[in-house]
C-alpha cells in the first residue's frame, strides 16, 4: 500500500462525481462519537431537531478533520436524506442546546471514562478558551471577547476545579487546536453569521474531544495533528463489485486496527464487511469507552 498519500491525490479522490471510495478513517470518529451517545442526544432535543441532526453534525466534524477543503462533506456517508439548506438549518438549532450538549458529553465521559481533573489547564486560541482535563479533553469553551479572567475564575470555582486562591494557568493552544477552531478557516456557506459562530465554536469542542479521546486510547504517543493525517488519508476504492481497495496505511492506524478491530491494515476489503463493520460502529452507543 502506498506510504506517500499527498493532500493532491485526497483532494482528487474526494472531487466532484468521485463516489467510488468509502473513508475509512471516519470510522474511528465514529468509535468515539457512538460511544459518548452523542448522536442519540442530539436526536432527542426538541424545537426542530429530527433524526438527520446527529448525521449532519457528524458529516462537519468528518469535513475539518479528514477533508479541511471546504464543503465536500457529502462523499463520507449518503446524503439523500437530507440537502444544504438541512445543514444550514441545523446549524441555526445548534447554539440552543450548546450549553445542553457540553454538560452532556462531560456526564459522558465522567461515566466511561476515569477522567483526571486535578490539574486543569486552560488553552487560548485567537477566539476561545479552552478549559482541558489532566488528559487534555475539553471540558468547556468560552469565547474570548467579552472574556475576564474573573468569569474564567468564576466558572472553574462553580465547576468546582479549582480552590477560591488558586491561580488558573493559561497557556497557548498547539497550532492544530488553533486552527480548529479558527473563525478564518471556517466554512462560509454555512458559518455566516455572529449568531452561528457559536455552532462553529461547539462543532470544534465536540470534534477535539473525540481526537484527544482517539490520542490517549493510543497511548497519548502522537500529536493531534499525526492522528488527523493518518485518518484522513485512510480512504478504501472500489475494487470490483464486492469488494474495496484500502489505499493506505501507517502505524497509527495499525494501532487504531488494534483497539478498536477497524481493518485498517487489509489490503482488500468486502463490501459487505464494510456494511457490517459501519453497523458495529453505529450500535456502540451506552457502550463504555
Amino acid at each position: 500500500m502506498k506510504d506517500n498519500i499527498t493532500n493532491e491525490m485526497i483532494e482528487e479522490l474526494y472531487s466532484e462525481n468521485n463516489a467510488t471510495f468509502y473513508s475509512l478513517g471516519s470510522l474511528s470518529l465514529s468509535y468515539i462519537y457512538n460511544s459518548l451517545g452523542i448522536g442519540k442526544f442530539i436526536n432527542s432535543q426538541p424545537g426542530g431537531f429530527d433524526d438527520n441532526s446527529s448525521n449532519i453534525l457528524k458529516l462537519i466534524i468528518y469535513s475539518k478533520v479528514l477533508l479541511p477543503y471546504a464543503s465536500r462533506i457529502n462523499y463520507f456517508e449518503d446524503m439523500d436524506s437530507f440537502n444544504d439548506k438541512d445543514v444550514y438549518h441545523f446549524t441555526n438549532l445548534l447554539p440552543k442546546i450548546n450549553e445542553d450538549l457540553i454538560s452532556y458529553i462531560n456526564t459522558q465521559i465522567v461515566d466511561k471514562m476515569d477522567r483526571d481533573t486535578s490539574d486543569i489547564v486552560c488553552l487560548r486560541t485567537d477566539d476561545v478558551l479552552i478549559i482541558v482535563d489532566n488528559d487534555g479533553i475539553p471540558l468547556y469553551y468560552m469565547q474570548r471577547v467579552g472574556t475576564t479572567r474573573a468569569d474564567l475564575q468564576e466558572l472553574l470555582l462553580e465547576f468546582e476545579l479549582i480552590y477560591e486562591e488558586e491561580d488558573i494557568r493559561i497557556v497557548e493552544a498547539p497550532k492544530y487546536i488553533r486552527n480548529l477552531f479558527d473563525l478564518s478557516l471556517k466554512n462560509e456557506d454555512v458559518f455566516d453569521s455572529k449568531e452561528k459562530f457559536i455552532a462553529y465554536y461547539l462543532i470544534s469542542y465536540v470534534t477535539l474531544v473525540l481526537l484527544r479521546i482517539l490520542a490517549n486510547k493510543l497511548g497519548k504517543k502522537y500529536k493531534l495533528k499525526e492522528l488527523a493525517k493518518s485518518l484522513e488519508k485512510s480512504v478504501i476504492l472500489t475494487y470490483d463489485d464486492k469488494s474495496y481497495k484500502n489505499l493506505y496505511k501507517d502505524k497509527i492506524l495499525i494501532e487504531l486496527q488494534n483497539i478498536m478491530n477497524i481493518p485498517y491494515e487489509k489490503k482488500i476489503l468486502l463490501k459487505k464487511d464494510i456494511d457490517q463493520l459501519k453497523a458495529s460502529v453505529d450500535n456502540r452507543i451506552e457502550l463504555n469507552i
